[in-house]
């Protein structure tokens, strides 16, 4: 999930960042990494000054939103390329045992 953080963060406001925490939680239980674009250096320091770790979080810092967006598609893409190949290897495991099945009753 991205969010244009430009937009959207102006300055340090204790509640924004108390919900933003707490949608963080919701997303990481999820398996959802949270991505804001922009303000990367007054949103660290902010993300500092409200106790808010990162890396506990899965929230990444991007410079702006087009980065967020190709980096997600990316991501995505090579994810598709993976699930691609599992399907492939499966195919090709199936039918090398359905060969060999065909060979052992048939007697060869």
């Amino acid at each position: 999930m991205a969010i244009d953080a430009a937009i959207c963060f102006t300055y340090n406001d204790a509640s924004v960042f108390s919900s933003l925490k707490e949608l963080m939680a919701e997303l990481k239980t999820r398996g959802v990494m949270l991505v804001l674009a922009g303000r990367t250096t007054e949103l660290d320091e902010w993300l500092v000054q409200n106790q808010i770790i990162r890396k506990d979080v899965n929230l990444l810092l991007v410079p702006d939103l087009y980065f967020a967006i190709r980096m997600i598609q990316s991501n995505n893409l090579q994810m598709e390329v993976k699930e691609q190949d599992s399907a492939m290897q499966s195919a090709s495991d199936s039918a090398k045992d359905n060969i060999g099945g065909d060979r052992e009753s048939k007697g060869q």
